[in-house]
């Protein structure tokens, strides 16, 4: 573990170090448009709608996307290395209760508004997780693919509860097409994950 946080911090200042050498530009496609990052967190109730909305739905709609706090240079930036950003919409009974924005607190992202660090194992070059997000065992999950590992939520309205290793069950969880699995058993129902370290096996992730 030593070595690979070495290796990867190592890897971290090469990188800053390339990227310094590129001369500043205003503009980018991927932070415009559509694309511009959202720069506050919100939360908004009693939603206007256009249309109607099926009273079935009852859940919390969520999505994930790259939403970078910071970025010194458009030049250099890539979307796949926003910070991430949750978004959900609470739906129940044909009514649209809230919705509410916030960033996966990352390392990175809570030393910059001065929040406190999440717990739990880190793993990676960098820490930005923004690429999927599922619900399971009464939790949020936002997931990265082949970085950093995942961070659970308990609720969208909170910070980061922990970077999670399942506890203990496996250090190798860093896909973001995990799956659930719908045989409920006592525990509930379970995650599938296909990893993409070398040399693992594949890990179930129970409920509890």
């Amino acid at each position: 573990m030593l070595a690979e946080r070495l290796i990867g911090s190592a890897v971290s200042w090469g990188s800053r170090q390339m990227q310094k050498r590129v001369p500043y530009s205003p503009s980018n496609p991927y932070l415009e448009g559509a694309f511009a990052p959202v720069k506050t967190e919100t939360t908004v109730t009693r939603l206007a709608v256009r249309g109607s909305i099926p009273k079935e739905p009852r859940g919390i709609l969520t999505r994930i996307g790259p939403n970078p706090l910071e970025v010194p240079n458009p030049a250099i930036y890539h979307w796949f290395t926003g910070d991430g950003m949750v978004h959900g919409v609470r739906l129940r009974d044909g009514v649209a209760e809230w919705y509410r924005n916030r960033w996966v607190g990352t390392d990175s992202v809570n030393q910059r508004l001065g929040r406190p660090m999440a717990p739990g194992p880190r793993h990676g070059v960098s820490d930005v997780v923004n690429t999927n997000v599922l619900g399971h065992a009464g939790s949020l999950w936002a997931l990265v693919e082949a970085g950093a590992m995942p961070v659970p939520k308990r609720k969208l309205p909170c910070a980061a509860v922990s970077w999670l290793n399942a506890a203990g069950r496996t250090s190798s969880i860093r896909s973001t097409r995990m799956k659930v699995n719908s045989s409920r058993t006592s525990c509930g129902t379970s995650l599938m994950s296909f990893s993409f370290a070398f040399g693992k096996m594949m890990r179930r992730i129970p409920a509890r």
